[in-house]
């Protein structure tokens, strides 16, 4: 049988290449859901999605936010003072939690160390996330807004052109919220972006894999600061190029990395149960452990490290 042939580029793809990839992913999370399944009482995998891609970021985002607004200066001067929709609570971020076990890689007791976590400690660690994320205006200086038709419109195309001033946001407001129980960097950007899905990406395998790993599903990942730094500054190339949001980009390397029909951008055609369920094993068989170079370091490199081993070794153990 022929190999099917690598994954686009994502510094060589085309808009058009993205519009077909992204019009084949609800076709593929409902296969990848129906292959799954769901407990009585339990979301469905279709059903936590449009938590994720679309009711949160309109719970979350901050109002005025993604309108396309023309007048830079006055829409990103005047963002720190227009609230989000209502704060994120802890059934909220259980929510996301669930989505990201079901859509990517099962952690047994990852929920367990999340949910363990008081309500008013992650609303307010929410919340000082929030406000560090958001407390430069002076960095809306490197935002070009531009207002283009994209397949989602929910989420039109991000701001962003340069990636300092967005990286060094992004990373603190991230590292606030690696302070509770079972989050790591890869956790904590899923709560971040859906406070800001036009610029803000999630950690996600699938991302992380087709933008800094040349599309190598057998890549490691060590969820650390340092791979999401990297993440948001190709991220920001990508989109800057392409015009589109982090949101839409995480979507299209859903797809690229999931499914081997991924790999024909250009195809039209539904992707079937039998292979997304094929393509998931495939891509979500995880690496070889490796051992430790160091006992200490940064104490979400170690929780990160365990997470890409797949051991649950400590019961702070982060995602």
């Amino acid at each position: 049988m022929m190999a099917p042939p690598p994954p686009p580029s994502p510094d060589a793809i085309t808009r058009d290449e993205v519009n077909a990839l992204l019009a084949r992913y609800p076709s593929l999370v409902e296969a990848i859901s129906e292959a799954k399944g769901s407990k009585p009482g339990q979301k469905t995998l279709q059903q936590l999605d449009a938590f994720r891609y679309a009711d949160a970021p309109v719970a979350f985002g901050t109002h005025g936010d993604g309108q396309g607004d023309n007048d830079n200066a006055n829409a990103n001067a005047n963002a720190k003072d227009k609230p989000t929709a209502r704060a994120m609570t802890l059934d909220d971020v259980k929510l996301l939690v669930e989505w990201k076990l079901r859509h990517g890689k099962f952690r047994p007791t990852l929920m367990s160390l999340v949910s363990s976590n008081p309500p008013l400690v992650v609303s307010t660690a929410v919340s000082d996330a929030m406000t560090t994320y958001r407390a430069d205006p002076t960095s809306s200086s490197s935002y070009t807004t531009t207002t283009t038709t994209t397949t989602n419109t929910s989420t039109p195309p991000p701001p962003e052109r340069t990636s300092g001033p967005l990286v060094e946001r992004a990373a603190t407001a991230v590292a606030t919220l690696c302070k509770l129980r079972g989050v790591g960097p890869a956790t904590a950007s899923l709560l971040l972006a859906v406070h800001d899905p036009r610029r803000v990406p999630f950690f996600s395998d699938e991302l992380f894999l087709w933008l800094c790993a040349g599309g190598n599903p057998r890549s490691p990942i060590k969820y650390n600061a340092k791979e999401y730094r990297a993440l948001i500054e190709r991220v920001v190339e990508v989109t800057g190029r392409l015009d589109v949001s982090a949101l839409d980009l995480e979507k299209v390397a859903y797809v690229v990395m999931k499914t081997p029909e991924g790999s024909g951008a250009g195809s039209k055609e539904p992707v079937s149960k039998k292979s997304a369920s094929k393509a998931e094993a495939k891509v979500e068989k995880p690496p070889a452990k490796r051992k430790s170079t160091s006992k200490q370091g940064d104490v979400h490199a170690g929780a990160s490290s365990q997470e890409a081993s797949g051991t649950r070794r400590s019961k702070r153990l982060k995602s």
